[in-house]
């Protein structure tokens, strides 16, 4: 018979992937918790087999977590993506989330879209646009040195680099100070992507990979997040 109402299946004969949870014509379907050979987890909503409604996906291996709502199983309304440093044991979990890359907003079929705030790890902080997981738009980027920018972007570019100021001492701004970071909004361009757009390296987050990718061959059951990488 199919399974149904509430129930737990291992994938593998190490018994280290399992669902445990509710189901529905033998369908993930309801609140369960998916667990990966590679130690990642996801608990949170499903729906015909895939992670839909609100949930929270670790992924242990590459020390991130994406806490918020998904549609066919990418992240997709409003949610919160950390990137987590390795820290010493003594710091709290406080200290260690703002020291973390860290994206809060709005998300459209696991890419940053709408808008949304990027904190990142050195301090500096864009909160703005976003389309397809680049700064496109209005916003406002704040240097980790106190100098901002407010105004248009493009594909991750600042298009008037002139328009950064910094705050003098006197509390008024100078453009003459701002040269010296006028040079720096390159920085804001994003990150290379691999050939295939999938993840290539921390911290700039997990792209989406087939169905199984994990090694566990079960369809549905892939720890990837179906988010696309790029910080800057």
């Amino acid at each position: 018979g199919k399974r149904h109402g509430t129930g737990t299946i291992r994938y593998d004969g190490h018994r280290e992937c399992s669902y445990s949870g509710a189901w529905a014509d033998d369908l993930r379907e309801g609140e369960g918790t998916m667990k990966y050979a590679s130690g990642n987890v996801f608990v949170g909503a499903w729906k015909a087999d895939q992670k839909h409604g609100h949930g929270t996906m670790d992924w242990l291996d590459r020390r991130e977590r994406y806490v918020g709502e998904w549609e066919f199983d990418r992240p997709h309304g409003h949610g919160e993506h950390v990137w987590l440093d390795e820290r010493p044991k003594r710091a709290d979990a406080a200290t260690q989330r703002q020291m973390c890359n860290r994206y809060r907003g709005e998300w459209r079929a696991g890419f940053r879209h709408g808008l949304g705030t990027f904190y990142y790890a050195d301090g500096a902080v864009y909160e703005g646009e976003w389309v397809d997981s680049v700064k496109h738009g209005e916003g406002v980027y704040t240097f980790d040195d106190g100098a901002v920018y407010e105004g248009s972007f493009a594909n991750d570019k600042i298009l008037e680099p002139s328009r950064i100021m910094r705050a003098s001492v006197n509390g008024g701004a100078s453009l003459r100070e701002a040269e010296s970071v006028v040079a720096r909004a390159g920085a804001l361009e994003p990150l290379p992507r691999a050939p295939d757009g999938k993840y290539g390296g921390a911290p700039r987050g997990p792209a989406g990979q087939a169905e199984g990718a994990d090694g566990d061959g079960v369809a549905g059951s892939s720890d990837s997040a179906q988010i696309v990488p790029q910080l800057r």
